[in-house]
């Protein structure tokens, strides 16, 4: 063989090694890319969604109500995740696919927190939307974690780590100024003149089934701004509004053809339907923790 066959046959092989490399880093690169090992960030159905069974359905109910609570009462949205396991993904990673996707909190506002729990990796994460990581700081949620949930959950009490959670969020939260809610803030500009209204025109009308129309008017008038004015406020323009809701009742009631008839007011409200993230924003604001 000469020398320049052997040059040729080394040049060869190192050919073959170099593709041999690049294959087999390409292959481990796929098996081993968190594209490939994501499991999908589940749908939102509620405030606490849990795909274990770790909890009772009173103990769920329970967890809910607290936390419509804290979002009626602050306007702040909380949420609890328990899933069986990451598969392989950071919990962190992981957290934020779901808060990117739920994107729980008020919009602009940011007050969102997720409690994300994957119970077969015996690890948990608490992540905090741009909004809440003055009251709530990285420190306290590891506080959290290790001297509450941690604890608990050792013991395979999961609903009482996490109410323990929930409480000191919630008071955390509590102590932080935002905007009020938006429905007592509509409320109370707009929907109130709409209450004193539509209250006055319907005590009227059914005031003038018994007596005359003008006591009708007064009584109807004078009642329900003294109500109005204690709940909203007292207000001359709201007097005027509430003066013409009870003249409409009235007026209504004389060319409706019911003066002989009596009234009747059924329905009934319903406040179902799926839960929904406001459009808040996180930035990998929390903690992390294991137990």
């Amino acid at each position: 063989m000469t020398i320049f066959s052997l040059k040729r046959t080394n040049k060869h092989c190192r050919k073959i090694n170099i593709r041999h490399l690049i294959g087999w880093f390409v292959l481990f690169w796929l098996s081993s890319s968190p594209l490939l090992a994501q499991i999908p960030v589940p749908e939102l159905a509620d405030r606490v969604v849990d795909l274990t069974g770790s909890l009772t359905k009173q103990e769920i109910t329970d967890l809910s109500a607290k936390l419509a609570s804290l979002e009626n009462q602050k306007g702040s949205q909380i949420v609890i995740l328990m899933i069986p396991t990451t598969e392989g993904e950071s919990i962190e990673d992981f957290s934020m696919r779901v808060a990117e996707k739920w994107k729980i909190g008020r919009k602009k506002i940011d007050d969102g927190a997720i409690i994300v729990v994957a119970q077969q990796d015996r690890k948990m994460r608490i992540e905090v939307g741009y909004g809440l990581e003055g009251a709530i700081p990285d420190a306290k949620v590891k506080q959290i974690i290790s001297s509450q949930m941690a604890p608990a959950f050792r013991e395979d009490n999961f609903a009482g780590g996490l109410n323990s959670a929930v409480d000191s969020l919630t008071l955390l939260i509590n102590g932080e100024e935002l905007p009020e809610p938006e429905s007592q803030a509509n409320f109370d500009d707009d929907d109130s003149e709409n209450f004193a209204f539509f209250g006055s025109a319907v005590i009227a009308f059914i005031l003038h089934l018994f007596i005359p129309t003008a006591i009708a008017v007064i009584i109807a008038t004078v009642g329900t701004w003294l109500f109005s004015g204690l709940v909203f406020g007292f207000s001359f323009g709201s007097f005027f509004i509430i003066l013409i809701g009870a003249v409409v009742g009235v007026t209504f009631y004389r060319f409706s053809g019911m003066g002989g008839g009596s009234y009747s007011g059924g329905g009934s409200y319903s406040g179902g339907g799926g839960f929904s993230g406001g459009g808040g924003s996180f930035g990998g604001g929390g903690s992390s923790g294991s137990w």
